[in-house]
């Protein structure tokens, strides 16, 4: 696509996955060609593109992604530090630095291990069926191998198994499942077949073509569409419009085109039927937008890409000493303010904060290797549980478990078939 238009594309699968890999190390502003591009955003895009996500939905995360990373500044400093140190004082200053980190994380929650490998660059969470079935994307026959991908269910109290070859994309709500098998014979892996219904009782209900070619554009609702219908549904006379759950009405996040475009303007709900909207605490690009709302809570939650706390205006990034904010907003149109208070965890990218039973928790990475991981928010204090690079989290309908796939570390989160990624359950009502 040339820069500066407007003509959506389809981006490959490995044109997503190279994007969100290099949005976890929080690269996106770091290409020099793209420095001064009017056209920055699609400019990145070409380089680095998100999982999941056509060009718009992924232009949107880009200029809503967090701007340059703190961490190699950091991690520059610390080699400078360390080579001055000597002896003793280096080892007094290992001391001082690790006692400053939480703790490798020993949970007190029960955490369940599938010992399968789990997809983890897409946007989509593993999804569960009830309280004891998780929906993922593995590869064939549980291991990576390349962008082949396959539907599994994992039953937590016995094993997994591969549901539907070739599945790309999926989404699960109120027991209807959607999701895109691949055509094999097509050399990007773009076109497909759209199948929806009910577990084990699904009919094809679309096939894409050279020149339509869908994907979810609704996550909440198991929407799919086109790029033009995608267009359409998120633009109402010049508006972005982000729905809520079918009967909660939809978020305004101001317009699509013209200056106002780039300022971060306030966002607006607008509840089922109303003509007049309810402006919200924060603003179009502090917000990460909901892709789950939670039954239990009767709410949704938005993160905060790393931006300050005012709801308009131009974006001035949260210093890295700053707490992090997330917001609850409930299906009655009431928002409630959580601060993730500043620690390890708030020196990365974007925290991701999601709802539970017991509070919230929220996935960490790119601060540093030893805060990596997921906390939960006890009382306002964070508390490590699970150490490593996790991926998004899906959370049972009950708020108790938490579905996932982790890796130890970054590194260790190889493309390949040595990949110590797997599909993990932390039940958070059994201790």
């Amino acid at each position: 696509m040339p820069f500066g238009t407007d003509t959506p594309l389809p981006l490959t699968t490995q044109e997503l996955a190279t994007l969100q890999a290099l949005r976890d190390a929080q690269e996106l502003f770091r290409i020099p060609a793209c420095a001064k591009s009017e056209a920055a955003p699609v400019c990145m895009l070409r380089h680095q593109v998100p999982a999941g996500l056509g060009v718009q939905e992924a232009i949107a995360l880009a200029v809503e992604a967090p701007g340059q990373s703190e961490i190699s500044r950091r991690e520059e400093m610390m080699s400078e530090v360390w080579g001055i140190l000597s002896g003793a004082v280096r080892a007094l200053a290992f001391v001082a630095v690790f006692a400053s980190l939480p703790a490798q994380a020993k949970t007190e929650f029960e955490v369940i291990d599938s010992e399968v490998w789990a997809e983890h660059v897409t946007l989509i969470p593993p999804i569960w069926i009830d309280s004891r079935q998780v929906l993922f994307l593995t590869g064939p026959d549980f291991k990576m191998k390349g962008l082949f991908r396959s539907l599994a269910i994992w039953n937590i109290q016995g094993k997994a198994r591969i549901y539907r070859p070739n599945v790309v994309e999926y989404c699960f709500r109120d027991s209807v499942i959607v999701y895109k098998v691949i055509d094999t014979e097509d050399p990007r892996r773009i076109r497909g077949t759209w199948f929806a219904g009910k577990l084990e009782e699904e009919k094809p209900i679309r096939n894409d073509t050279e020149g339509d070619v869908a994907r979810i554009r609704d996550p909440i609702n198991c929407k799919i569409g086109n790029d033009e219908e995608l267009t359409k549904a998120q633009s109402q006379k010049n508006r972005k419009i982000v729905a809520l759950l079918e009967g909660h009405g939809y978020l305004d996040l101001g317009p699509v085109l013209g200056p106002e475009s780039s300022r971060n303007t306030p966002v607006q709900l607008f509840l089922e039927g109303a003509s007049r909207g309810i402006e919200l605490p924060f603003g179009r690009y502090q917000m990460q937008h909901p892709r789950e709302y939670y039954p239990f809570a009767k709410a949704y939650v938005f993160g905060n890409w790393g931006y300050g706390k005012q709801p308009t205006g131009d974006l001035t990034p949260t210093p890295r000493k700053d707490p992090r904010l997330a917001w609850v907003l409930s299906a009655s149109g009431t928002v409630t303010e959580h601060v993730i208070p500043e620690g390890p965890w708030t020196g990365g990218p974007a925290l991701l904060p999601y709802m539970t039973s017991k509070g919230l928790v929220f996935v960490n990475h790119g601060s540093t290797k030893r805060a990596d991981g997921i906390y939960l928010l006890d009382e306002g204090t964070p508390r490590k549980l699970l150490a490593g690079h996790v991926s998004r989290v899906g959370v049972s309908r009950d708020g108790c478990m938490l579905a996932l796939s982790s890796s130890p570390s970054q590194e260790q989160d190889r493309a390949d078939a040595k990949n110590l990624r797997t599909l993990k359950v932390i039940n958070l009502c059994r201790r």
